[in-house]
């Protein structure tokens, strides 16, 4: 999964060039009154839209991130683990170098 989160989508590199709204059309100055609510409705919900798009994506972006936060502090508690793990080894080492384990790999 946060292998997943890490990847960018396409969609929103697309959409970062993209003007904010764009009916196509543009506005010249002669509309309609109808016509200017018409356009007000259509802009309207285009950004609901994009609201609930934006939603989604953060909703997404949310569970990336809890995914990533878990696997930080597995591996947190694996270097922690670890450090342990060298410390009581160091501990215990007197400073010899113990070949008698080695010896018996051989035979």
């Amino acid at each position: 999964m946060a292998v997943q989160c890490l990847r960018g989508r396409d969609d929103v590199a697309a959409a970062a060039g993209s003007p904010f709204f764009d009916d196509g059309g543009g506005f010249h100055g002669a509309s309609t009154a109808s016509s200017a609510g018409f356009d007000t409705v259509r802009a309207l919900q285009h950004l609901q839209s994009r609201l609930a798009r934006l939603d989604r994506e953060r909703h997404e972006a949310d569970a990336c991130a809890a995914a990533l936060r878990e696997d930080i502090a597995a591996r947190e508690l694996d270097l922690a683990r670890l450090a342990a793990e060298a410390d009581a080894a160091d501990a215990t080492d007197d400073g010899t170098v113990d070949d008698e384990d080695d010896e018996d790999d051989e035979d």
